[in-house]
């Protein structure tokens, strides 16, 4: 008995499981791609929160008149940078330091913060300089 092949149709077993193989790697792309997405947005509202932060420090200074800033106004400062004690708006690991040139009259605010997911620290500093109207 003689089969005839010329009216096959169809798929095989194995196009099939091909198929479905290369539908799974792409659907695991996808999903490893929108998992690094999502910590990519995180990693960036970190750095934007702590950009903020330095800000506030900042326009204190500018309220103030004077890139210099008392111990009290750092505390209180410090207080809102670690997420532990502020949720809302503090960094994971967040601290802060704020250091005086005394001689170009300016001020550099350093915040520090840890990636909880890598264990990477992170660092944002700006430099602060106000006229204070004497020359």
């Amino acid at each position: 008995m003689r089969r005839d092949t010329r009216g096959q149709r169809g798929f095989t077993l194995i196009e099939v499981l091909v198929a479905m193989l290369v539908l799974a790697f792409g659907i695991l792309g996808m999903i490893s791609l929108q998992a690094l997405a999502v910590g990519q947005s995180t990693a960036a509202e970190d750095r934007a929160r702590a950009t903020q932060l330095a800000n506030n420090l900042a326009a204190q200074m500018w309220l103030d008149k004077g890139a210099k800033v008392t111990a009290a106004q750092i505390s209180t400062w410090q207080g809102t940078l670690d997420s532990a004690s502020n949720p809302a708006t503090g960094l994971p690991g967040g601290s802060g330091s704020v250091s005086y040139d005394s001689t170009h009259k300016l001020s550099i605010i350093t915040v520090t913060w840890t990636d909880p997911h890598t264990g990477t620290a992170h660092q944002y500093q700006t430099v602060v300089q106000i006229p204070d109207g004497t020359s």
